[in-house]
């Protein structure tokens, strides 16, 4: 039952709060009886007082006309009401020179109650509730006034006055309560924690058990794999938070699981392009060297220059694929050199021209004379600025401008290559820099995804805008710090 209780969030909730509110209505009807009897208490120790004062006037005035016979009559008539249980007077010694029971006189008696009276300077009184008891009693000071004196050579007190009350019916009016508080609890108790506990329940059935319920199905689909469904909950407190954030927690768990998956595709994509580029390697250093010959051997001769050119231009193609797939495949450490960025668009832009893809096309260069020399890759960068130039003439077939510049803003260093071609929709915009995501007939796809990762890797930025029909700007912007 035990492990049962222990293993159920509700169950030791229900169990705790039922606890801690019988805890708190016993002690409420601790303290109310405590209080109610304080009371009680109170009122003897008035009635003690008036009696008391009674008493002492009448003895007074009787001593003072020496007519102690009408006092001590007197006294016994208050003696015979049917709650006082006894009268005396004692000296200071504890001596009863007078009392409504004729046994005392004489004797020595509340000998205890004198001492605490001298120790605390104040009446004496005190509650005895046992059956056979039911007292209150009260020992009072007599003062020694000065037409006392006469008589009494006592300094402060000539004696002390004691009464005892019977309180059967006050001690039976508390334990009556007290019973009545009892059954009332006994009877009442069982139906309030009944309510209490259905309400609690229905409580936390609804804003703790069910959306944990929920939170707890959702872990279960996260442990098979699932990470698409999200946690519904309406509640808007620290559950709702934690619903809130399991989904945080799974759309993040989603992306780093395709981003593994793709990291794996990436991976064996890798190791094959190497072996493509490795297979693909030798044969076109065999073309190159064959081309070489034959330019050498019909020099002067038949004008195969146009097929040579052909040759050539397939060649550079072939290259360019074989040098994204190896950077593709596996980025090597930069070889930092001090770079000059206008003289690699200079050279970026001759061989773009030496392969013939600027017949029908207008350069225009807008370089910023004397740029910062930067610490770059520059086999890297010449190659990054060249397919950006040969994106910019395969977008204009037909012809256009072309644009590149450079120039210093504040603390970067910027270049811009704009073309008048045929742009890119903006629905593909957003995916150009994905790996095998092309927009021409020919070619990978791995180009700018390469480019990209190059410029990264020198901590430069690349940004590219579009427009349909209207041509294609990139811009790359290089930190000067």
């Amino acid at each position: 039952m035990f492990k049962f209780i222990m293993r159920s969030l509700q169950l030791k909730l229900i169990l705790g709060i039922t606890m801690i509110l019988a805890l708190c209505i016993f002690t409420w009807q601790y303290l109310e009886l405590r209080a109610f009897r304080q009371v009680v208490y109170q009122n003897l120790i008035n009635s003690c007082e008036n009696m008391v004062e009674v008493i002492d006037k009448i003895w007074e005035e009787h001593m003072l006309t020496h007519k102690i016979l009408e006092a001590k009559k007197e006294i016994k008539i208050i003696g015979e009401i049917e709650r006082v249980k006894l009268i005396y007077f004692v000296n200071q010694g504890g001596k009863v020179r007078f009392s409504s029971n004729p046994r005392l006189i004489g004797k020595t008696y509340a000998r205890e109650e004198i001492l605490q009276v001298e120790k605390t300077n104040r009446p004496y009184f005190k509650l005895l509730e046992k059956d056979a008891e039911n007292t209150f009693l009260s020992l009072t000071p007599i003062a020694n006034k000065p037409e006392c004196q006469q008589c009494h050579r006592e300094p402060n007190t000539i004696g002390y006055i004691g009464l005892d009350l019977d309180v059967k019916e006050e001690i039976g009016f508390l334990s009556q309560l007290n019973r009545n508080r009892m059954k009332r609890i006994a009877v009442l108790s069982p139906i309030f924690y009944f309510l209490l506990i259905l309400a609690i329940s229905l409580f936390l059935q609804v804003n703790i058990h069910r959306p944990l319920e929920i939170i707890r199905r959702g872990l279960n689909k996260v442990k098979n794999g699932i990470f698409g469904e999200k946690i519904v909950t309406k509640a808007t407190d620290e559950i709702g938070e934690l619903a809130n954030s399991f989904n945080l927690m799974t759309e993040t768990l989603q992306e780093t699981s395709e981003e593994l998956i793709r990291s794996a595709k990436m991976s064996t994509l890798g190791h094959l392009a190497v072996g493509i580029s490795e297979e693909l390697q030798k044969p076109l250093n065999s073309i190159q060297t064959n081309e070489n010959l034959l330019r050498k051997r019909l020099a002067g001769g038949v004008d195969l220059e146009p097929i040579l050119q052909n040759i050539e231009k397939n060649f550079a193609l072939a290259q360019r694929t074989i040098t994204n797939l190896v950077q593709f495949a596996g980025p090597a450490e930069l070889q930092l050199k001090p770079t000059n960025l206008n003289l690699s668009l200079e050279e970026a832009i001759l061989q773009a021209d030496k392969e013939n893809l600027l017949k029908k096309i207008k350069v225009n260069k807008k370089l910023t004379p004397n740029l910062p020399i930067l610490e770059l890759d520059q086999g890297r960068i010449k190659q990054a600025l060249y397919n950006l130039v040969l994106n910019a003439c395969e977008a204009m077939p037909e012809g256009g401008e072309l644009t590149v510049s450079s120039m210093v803003r504040g603390k970067i260093l910027v270049i811009e290559i704009n073309d008048t071609g045929k742009g890119i929709p903006e629905d593909k915009i957003q995916d150009i820099f994905n790996p095998f995501f092309t927009t021409k007939a020919k070619g990978l796809g791995l180009g700018l995804m390469v480019i990209k990762e190059n410029l990264e890797r020198h901590k430069a930025k690349i940004e590219v805008d579009s427009f349909v029909n209207k041509g294609t700007m990139v811009r790359i912007e290089f930190p000067l710090e």
